[in-house]
């Protein structure tokens, strides 16, 4: 039994590391307009089955192909998957067991990812390309899934009320083009209001990088192409040397946005909604305590110990 239990864990590892080599697989060539000449423009994802299931796993990887425990988190929902499965079996009575019942196979631990500081988006920003510049602010001061970032037409931004609304995502599959889907969840349809000075910053970059009209993308690579994972994996990855944060992805501005606003104040709903989660569970792995924020309560009990108004 346990021999036969190492040989499920070996195949689902080696699932994982092709998983790995697969991220790394040139994409189909496009055309001058940044799209393969095979899909419309905006072309939305196919609603079959089986691709949306490939799609979710697409979107459980966060990070990089190259960062330590990639492909994991897909390992651990592929489990869980089977597990599932042949537990209805087991209910239907079509088996008598669940033969899938690898201890702690449908679970990863990931390493803590550390919000940035407001020095290092700073910093960051300053860091990175220009035509990226801006896109690092609303990953940081928005919430924003990177996908749902690099999705953001012009349409979607509304500068008269501060705000910005979560369409679609760049969703990314595995020796398939790059294509447009809805958001990951139901509660990513949103719309976020952004703090004044990133509208701002937005409003300089629609003048110097982005093409007229409703349907342009606000952040395309140099020749008007979306930015695909591995693109904007490049460029961050020698600004984040420069700041000394090397273990930085564009989820960790996702992260850090999350991190502020539930610093600012806010409930355990509106950051629920401000991050398109729909899982308390889910929106409370970005409430992370800070020594400022821990320094600002000790003040207010202070004050309240004292009189002090």
């Amino acid at each position: 039994m346990a021999r036969r239990r190492l040989t499920r864990r070996h195949h689902l590892r080696h699932d994982a590391s092709r998983t790995r080599r697969d991220a790394h697989q040139p994409r189909p060539h496009l055309g001058d307009s940044g799209w393969p000449a095979r899909r419309g423009h905006g072309a939305p994802v196919s609603r079959d089955p089986l691709r949306l299931g490939r799609r979710r796993l697409t979107h459980a990887r966060l990070d990089p192909p190259d960062a330590p425990g990639a492909g994991l988190t897909t390992t651990a929902q592929a489990y869980r998957l089977l597990h599932a499965i042949l537990a209805t079996a087991v209910d239907d009575r079509l088996i008598e067991a669940n033969p899938a019942r690898i201890p702690g196979a449908g679970h990863v631990s990931h390493a803590e990812r550390l919000p940035l500081t407001l020095a290092e988006v700073a910093a960051l920003a300053n860091a990175i390309p220009a035509r990226y510049r801006v896109a690092v602010l609303v990953g940081a001061w928005s919430g924003l899934r990177p996908g749902e970032v690099f999705a953001l037409r012009r349409r979607d931004l509304d500068l008269g009320t501060a705000s910005i609304t979560v369409r679609q995502t760049l969703v990314e599959i595995s020796g398939e083009p790059l294509a447009f889907g809805p958001p990951k969840t139901a509660a990513g349809r949103r719309v976020v209001a952004l703090p004044a000075f990133v509208v701002d910053e937005l409003r300089a970059h629609l003048a110097r990088h982005v093409t007229p009209g409703p349907d342009a993308l606000l952040f395309t690579t140099s020749t008007g192409a979306p930015v695909a994972a591995g693109t904007r994996g490049k460029v961050l990855a020698r600004a984040r040397v420069t700041i000394d944060r090397p273990d930085i992805t564009w989820h960790h501005l996702r992260h850090t946005g999350a991190t502020l606003a539930a610093q600012a104040g806010a409930t355990q709903a509106e950051l629920m909604r401000r991050i398109g989660h729909s899982s308390p569970r889910a929106a409370a792995l970005y409430q992370h305590a800070s020594l400022d924020r821990d320094t600002q309560l000790a003040g207010a009990l202070h004050n309240i110990a004292t009189g002090t108004p």
